[in-house]
């Protein structure tokens, strides 16, 4: 069984507004992290609004009993529509930050092709090049019907959305459903388990080399956030979320303009725990072994969990370099590829920072 299609922006659109609703998928995580979050902002503001109604009203009187149970019937509307609509505006989230990679995501065909229990998916990745993920389908989290297609979600928590034009009909889009549907067993790739090269970096002589690398959650979590904090300081981050703070500056001058600055560290606490929530899940799924091959024009990079994917050089920025990895990051798309240090020794260190150095333009 096999299928090719291409993705519109639509397409992807419904993409992760499917992913963001279906369970055992990142985005089904990161949507249920944001709808918390709402929820705690709505109860600090139901919180703040009752008080503030009990105080001017000299007490908790009949009217201000009335007003209270208006607005908590006003806010209560609000989050049960903001929780309906958040898939819908995590979709639009990550198109936002897709933008300038949206080109490239619906300029060449994917492959969703099924032989012998493996399900194989390739498509165009992020920045211009292309990727794979193999998989058991007895590993798959998730197979299940949504009204823009089929979802498929794989072992690492990543998906994809077949359109439903990619099927000839009903009955085809059916017959991939059920030969899909995950059975009990063990979740991750199959097949003959091949060595794993060694942690470290070995240059080939040719401007190239192979990086080996064996990650955990807790030392991935750790990178991410030594990546992040680094980011914060380049002007090409800033570029792209000009928009940011002028919108945080925004909502915290609403705030002390009623009154209510105390309330800023409550939500600023709220938000880191939403942004630790969700690394945490970026973590476990890029923890694991992973091997990286420098070609000429980019890397190849090979997953633990059965994915195989290219990254050109072409638009990477950096390399830049924390206490504990090296890493490049691409503004266009907005990811980055994090090399840990721990991996390395200094001679091998210098040689892989020299030759990000090459590949990405910047002087040694």
């Amino acid at each position: 069984m096999q299928l090719q299609y291409t993705m519109t922006r639509r397409d992807l659109r419904d993409q992760f507004a499917a992913l963001g609703r279906t369970r055992g998928s990142l985005g089904a995580r990161y949507v249920a992290t944001n709808r918390l979050m709402m929820a705690l902002v709505f109860a600090a503001a139901l919180g703040v609004s009752g008080w503030r109604t009990v105080q001017r009203a000299g007490g908790l009187n009949a009217v201000a009993a009335a007003t209270l149970a208006v607005l908590t019937l006003l806010l209560t509307v609000f989050l049960a529509a903001y929780w309906a609509l958040a898939p819908r505006l995590f979709a639009s989230v990550q198109l936002l930050a897709l933008r300038a990679a949206l080109d490239s995501l619906t300029a060449a065909p994917y492959t969703l092709q099924l032989a012998d229990g493996q399900l194989h998916y390739q498509g165009p990745s992020l920045n211009a090049g292309r990727g794979a993920l193999d998989c058991a389908v007895t590993g798959l989290r998730a197979v299940r019907r949504d009204k823009a297609g089929l979802v498929v979600i794989f072992a690492d928590g990543s998906g994809a959305l077949v359109p439903n034009r990619a099927f000839s009909g009903a009955q085809e889009l059916h017959s991939w459903l059920q030969a899909l549907q995950p059975q009990p067993g063990p979740v991750g790739p199959s097949g003959a388990a091949q060595p794993a090269p060694a942690d470290g970096f070995v240059p080939d002589g040719a401007d190239g080399g192979v990086l080996a690398c064996t990650l955990d959650a807790e030392t991935t979590r750790r990178l991410l956030w030594e990546l992040n904090a680094a980011l914060l300081k380049t002007p090409v981050y800033w570029r792209r979320l000009w928009w940011a703070p002028l919108l945080l500056a925004a909502g915290g001058a609403l705030l002390v303009a009623q009154g209510v600055w105390w309330l800023l560290p409550v939500l600023a606490v709220i938000v880191v725990w939403a942004v630790r929530r969700n690394a945490r899940s970026t973590a476990a799924r890029l923890a694991g072994h992973s091997v990286i091959r420098f070609g000429p024009d980019a890397m190849q990079v090979e997953t633990g969990a059965g994915g195989r994917f290219e990254v050109p050089y072409r638009g990477l920025t950096g390399p830049y370099r924390t206490a504990h990895g090296i890493f490049l990051y691409d503004p266009a798309a907005n990811v980055a590829r994090v090399f840990p240090r721990a991996a390395l020794t200094p001679e091998s260190e210098a040689a892989l920072w020299a030759l990000l150095c090459r590949k990405t333009g910047r002087e040694i």
